[in-house]
């Protein structure tokens, strides 16, 4: 259980890094459907911990599909409605977090949806808005954090269970390596009395033990 808090603080911890400076872009691929355009641009930034995905589809129609290129440049931890069954124009921003696999998600996303002539803007986010936290409709930029609470459960349960054993051995160990000593020093490993005059049994706890 203690490896499962561990991992979820981890990433919240390397989640709280500043999102929207990374977006500006280091991959990126964009595709024209034929017959009617479909528009997707995808970015990807990986940094250690932490890896953000950005798609941004325009002018697209139903039946269109994006370019092999785009579609590969996207992790397979992002939602494929989100960039392969447009309806809509609109954006998506996804952050994975986690070490030393991604254990958490969250998306915040924005929707165009048009009804008679008027067009609406909808924003949801996946994830939690550290209080203060505002999102411009527009650009999904944020003027604060968010915390992500969707698991990728392969990485959320290896990384609880390499801390946990982690955390397990780190405990084990002064214990372990205090009672080598004492054995060496002819103490009782249990209580550290002196058993150099003693045999079979220690005086002091009564821990059965070789004489020394």
């Amino acid at each position: 259980m203690f490896g499962y808090v561990a991992t979820i603080a981890i990433s919240w911890c390397l989640a709280m890094t500043n999102v929207d400076s990374l977006v500006n872009g280091e991959r990126g691929a964009s595709a024209v459907g034929i017959g009617g355009a479909f528009i997707l641009r995808a970015v990807v930034i990986e940094r250690p911990g932490i890896v953000v995905a950005r798609a941004e589809i325009t002018d697209s129609f139903i039946g269109m599909l994006p370019s092999a290129d785009a579609v590969a440049l996207m992790p397979t931890w992002v939602p494929t409605e989100d960039y392969l069954s447009p309806v809509n124009n609109g954006s998506s921003v996804h952050v994975a977090a986690g070490w030393p696999l991604l254990a958490l998600r969250y998306a915040v996303r924005r929707q165009e949806l048009q009804s008679g002539g008027i067009v609406t803007t909808l924003v949801s986010v996946d994830g939690l808005l550290v209080p203060g936290t505002t999102i411009n409709a527009s650009t999904l930029a944020r003027s604060g954090r968010a915390l992500p609470v969707l698991p990728l459960w392969y990485g959320l349960t290896v990384n609880a269970v390499m801390i946990g054993i982690t955390i397990w051995l780190a405990r084990l160990a002064p214990g372990w390596i205090l009672r080598r000593v004492r054995v060496s020093r002819g103490q009782c490993p249990s209580c550290g009395y002196d058993l150099r005059r003693s045999t079979g049994r220690c005086p002091e706890c009564g821990l059965v033990c070789k004489s020394p």
